[in-house]
């Protein structure tokens, strides 16, 4: 479609909260409307004001100073015409149309396209164009929350960039904007705020400065040293309130009397002494009982023998088994000498050594084996 449009002379950037918006202008094809919106560009007419009207698949619309969509002036101090070109169609998304109340009365109310607009053709000019990745923007605005056809936090133009235009006559006018719908409600709830201070508050306005001079804050204590109610100040001898305080307290709590231990009572003398006779024969009987006692662990630890391999007492495994004691030497364990019952029919081996037989343990085992293959 680029290919059948005719080419560009003018490139405006509208930054938004949304992202850059890059615009090209058909300033060629559609003069009066391009001057007019270049001019009020340069202006900062259309800073911080908001898109107004968002109809999804459509339009979305802006350029309206005081936000409701039924404001905004031309340059020319009047609505101007239309104008239309025959290479200049509504026939995709990203196109830059002026929005008119009626026919041939434009004003400074601009609208995007959101797709195909063919009937807004030879109806509204059409005299810009978005390029590059920036519709992209364009997109992200139209995804927002509506009430009908009102945003319920509409997408805001912060600034605009002129960086071409064919118009070198073009005289940038100083005007006095109209507050936008956000400006007002700020200064409306200022005007609240100021209304429902206190004047009798010290105030830091220039008409409203009262200055103090030679003033003296009364304190407290000011203001009832003089009332008649209250006890005047009066000096305190702290010696002569310490002594009454201690006769107070000797009244109220008296020492008791002190007793003569000489004339304590000791009772009757009699039974005094048979109770130190009681103490004497229970003093004895314990310390005879206590002896016996003594006595019997001397004795059983007599007759208890102790191992002194093992350090037990009367140990079966340190006695010979005849009931002879095991001789106490330094030779240690292997000096032991293992003895056997000989009613019993036990020899000693180290009696008669020819006796020894050595017992091969292999010629054993085939010497059996023989005798259990001679019995099957």
């Amino acid at each position: 479609m680029s290919g059948i449009e005719p080419p560009t002379t003018g490139k405006v950037l509208l930054h938004t909260n949304y992202g850059v918006l890059d615009i090209e202008l058909f300033c060629k094809e559609t003069p009066a409307t391009c001057r007019n919106f270049v001019q009020l560009c340069l202006e900062g007419y259309y800073d911080n004001t908001i898109f107004h009207r968002l109809v999804p698949g459509f339009i979305i619309q802006g350029g309206d100073p005081t936000g409701k969509g039924n404001g905004g002036e031309s340059i020319y101090g009047r609505p101007f015409e239309n104008e239309f070109h025959s290479r200049l169609k509504f026939n995709r998304r990203g196109l830059l149309g002026m929005a008119s109340l009626n026919e041939n009365e434009n004003t400074s109310q601009f609208f995007f396209t959101l797709g195909e607009t063919s009937e807004l053709t030879k109806k509204n000019t059409l005299f810009g164009r978005i390029v590059g990745d920036s519709i992209y923007n364009l997109l992200r605005m139209s995804e927002i929350e509506l009430e009908g056809e009102r945003p319920v936090y509409p997408p805001i133009i912060q600034k605009v960039e002129v960086l071409d235009h064919p118009f070198d006559d073009i005289q940038v006018r100083e005007l006095k904007k109209e507050p936008t719908i956000n400006e007002k409600s700020t200064s409306e709830n200022k005007r609240k705020t100021m209304a429902k201070k206190n004047k009798n508050l010290l105030s830091f306005g220039e008409e409203e400065m009262i200055v103090a001079k030679d003033v003296k804050m009364k304190s407290l204590h000011d203001s009832i040293k003089n009332d008649p109610k209250i006890r005047p100040e009066t000096s305190i001898d702290l010696n002569h309130t310490k002594k009454d305080i201690k006769a107070i307290n000797t009244e109220i709590h008296p020492s008791p009397p002190q007793r003569n231990v000489d004339n304590i009572p000791t009772g009757n003398d009699n039974l005094s002494k048979q109770n130190d006779d009681q103490k004497l024969k229970i003093g004895k009987a314990t310390e005879e009982k206590e002896e016996d006692e003594q006595n019997q662990i001397n004795e059983t630890s007599q007759k208890k023998v102790e191992c002194l391999l093992h350090n037990i007492p009367n140990r079966e495994s340190c006695q010979d088994s005849f009931g002879e004691k095991i001789e106490e030497t330094d030779e240690g364990w292997l000096a032991h000498k293992l003895k056997f019952d000989k009613s019993l029919g036990y020899k000693d081996a180290r009696d008669d050594p020819s006796e020894l037989v050595v017992i091969d343990p292999r010629k054993k085992a085939e010497e059996i084996l023989g005798k259990k293959k001679l019995k099957k």
